[in-house]
Parts: C-alpha cells; sequence; structure tokens
C-alpha cells in the first residue's frame, strides 16, 4: 500500500493527490470526501493523518472504527436512550461519545485536525474494554438496538475526523503503536 514519491494516488471517491515520501495511499483515502478538495489543505491533512498514526492508541481506534461499520452495517438505525446504558465500561462509552462530539464541534471549528485525531486515539483503551465487556448483540431487543445506536453514533463521530474504515493498518502495527 506505499506509493513511491513520484506516483499519484485515486482514491475510490476520485481523489487525486501527489503522494511525496512514500507515504501511504490510505491515508488520503480516509480524509472525509467534503475535506477532498484541491490543493494544499489536502497535502496538510494527509500528513497530520499521517502523524496520528504514530500517536499510542490510534491504530487501535482504526481497527475499532471497522469493527464498529461492520457490527452496525445493516442495523436498523435507533435513538439512542443514554438512561438506558448499563453501568460501568457502557455509560462510559456514552459520556465519551457525548464528550467527544463537543470537542469535535471545537476542534474542528478551529480546523484544529490533529487535536481531533489526539482526542480520537484516547479511545482506545474505553473502546477495547466495551468490546471485551459488553456483549453488542444482547438478545434483548431494546438493550441491542441501543448498543448499536451508541456504536453508530460514536462511528459518525469519528467519520467527522476521517474514514477510519479506509486506512490500512498492517498486521502487527497496531500492537505495537
Amino acid at each position: 500500500m506505499l506509493e513511491t514519491p513520484s506516483r499519484c494516488a485515486q482514491g475510490a471517491h476520485g481523489l487525486d493527490i501527489q503522494v511525496a515520501d512514500a507515504r501511504r495511499v490510505d491515508d488520503a483515502q480516509a480524509l472525509p470526501q467534503r475535506d477532498r478538495v484541491v490543493g494544499s489543505f489536502v497535502h496538510r491533512r494527509v500528513h497530520q493523518l499521517q502523524a496520528g498514526r504514530e500517536q499510542p492508541g490510534f491504530l487501535a481506534v482504526v481497527l475499532a472504527a471497522k469493527r464498529i461499520a461492520n457490527i452496525t452495517r445493516g442495523t436498523e438505525a435507533a435513538p439512542l436512550r443514554a438512561d438506558r446504558l448499563a453501568p460501568g465500561v457502557e455509560s462510559e462509552l456514552g459520556r465519551a461519545s457525548e464528550e467527544l462530539a463537543a470537542g469535535l464541534d471545537a476542534d474542528l471549528a478551529a480546523g484544529d485536525y490533529g487535536r481531533s485525531l489526539q482526542r480520537i486515539s484516547r479511545l482506545a483503551d474505553l473502546l477495547e474494554r466495551f468490546f471485551v465487556e459488553v456483549l453488542v448483540m444482547d438478545p434483548d431487543p431494546e438493550i441491542r438496538a441501543n448498543r448499536l445506536a451508541l456504536l453508530r453514533g460514536l462511528g459518525e463521530q469519528l467519520a467527522r475526523v476521517a474514514v477510519l474504515t479506509e486506512m490500512v493498518v498492517e498486521k502487527g502495527e497496531s500492537r505495537s503503536a
């Protein structure tokens, strides 16, 4: 997935940028569609996303975003009922998702993409605990729908910054970061 400096990346959505310094094409493809504009803005955002790869936990969140997308794909959208989240990690993730939304509002309004990536990286341990301790596909349809709503909402927040599901994480790469 690494490209040579002279190659140009064409993403699934028609993104054309020059890939310099053997950077990863999937990082360019991970930019949200609204941010795929011509000019130095794209180049700067791709470099910030590449720097995000180096932050502890970031690649684990990328894998969690892929898991969220897989779990929620094809499920019926339902509103989150925060008052029905179970105590412990489920409620913690609900609060973290709300805090993430507020933080991203401020970061993105200020154009601070790097700070947004740092916020996302800090979710790694909580997401890992959630997937270990919580059965998302609970037999109770109301509990299951609420957990899916929690994950869908979190996935939407993550996608405001980058389409993390487009990023390639090599085997073992997330464990070393």
